[in-house]
């Protein structure tokens, strides 16, 4: 009997915890005020060279989306600017 109310109430916590996260993802992608093309421009004006992956995280804190740019620059060097879809701003370069 206690096993199957632990279990009833592990399902009812993942629920809410899925739908608290496609919630917050929802209002981050609603708030997106720098498309993943924008982003790209702000990352190429601080390290010009070739972009040769993307990755988009999902920033829980500031609930907005990051865009990550692996960048070659024109020294052949790999570079990482992460830009916030809601700023702007760039928020690390590696």
């Amino acid at each position: 009997m206690m096993k199957k109310k632990t279990r009833n109430i592990l399902i009812i916590i993942v629920g809410i915890a899925i739908i608290l996260g496609v919630g917050a993802y929802s209002f981050a992608t609603a708030n997106i005020n720098y498309n993943k093309e924008q982003s790209q421009e702000i990352a190429l004006q601080r390290i010009p060279g070739e972009v040769t992956d993307i990755e988009t995280e999902f920033e829980i804190e500031d609930i907005t989306l990051e865009y990550t740019f692996l960048i070659i620059d024109e020294e052949n060097v790999m570079q990482e600017v992460t830009v916030n879809s809601k700023s702007g701003a760039i928020t690390g370069i590696n």
